[in-house]
């Protein structure tokens, strides 16, 4: 049987078995749509890179426990978009920290941020992400050299 012809059943199954082959097999069948699923979550394509890999990690890390009689694609996908939002929150808190160092704010280093004060910045963080995907890539790259660069033009 050719690999156009194997199921997604036995896909699974040999690579829960440790046929590297086939686990190359299932990254193979996923991997476009999930650099396309990731780069919506992320500012590059390097980043969305780096979420694919940390979710199919996961994968590898989570396969044994994983029944194959079930569809695979919504259990990857949701620990794709999970990895992706971590990415996000971690990127967030970066973009935060960055900001209020080029603000000069000296209490920023005296203090961490309270559970609210830090929900408030991720919900904001993500708002303001959604809204620079809304924006053509063009005006997203400039948003981007002269806000978080600080280039002028």
């Amino acid at each position: 049987m050719s690999s156009g012809e194997r199921s997604e059943r036995d896909v699974i199954r040999g690579a829960q078995a440790g046929d590297e082959r086939l686990y190359r097999e299932l990254v193979g069948r996923y991997l476009r749509p999930a650099l396309a699923v990731a780069w919506e979550f992320t500012d590059t394509l390097e980043d969305a890179e780096d979420v694919v890999q940390e979710a199919f990690l996961r994968v590898v890390q989570a396969l044994d426990r994983f029944d194959p009689d079930r569809p695979f694609a919504p259990w990857f996908f949701t620990i794709l978009r999970n990895v992706a939002r971590n990415s996000a929150a971690r990127r967030a808190v970066r973009l935060h920290a960055a900001l209020e160092e080029a603000a000069g704010e000296e209490s920023a280093h005296d203090a961490r941020p309270t559970p609210d004060e830090l929900t408030e910045h991720l919900e904001l963080q993500a708002r303001v992400d959604l809204e620079l995907a809304a924006l053509p890539d063009m005006q997203r790259t400039c948003f981007r050299l002269c806000v978080l660069e600080g280039l002028s033009s």
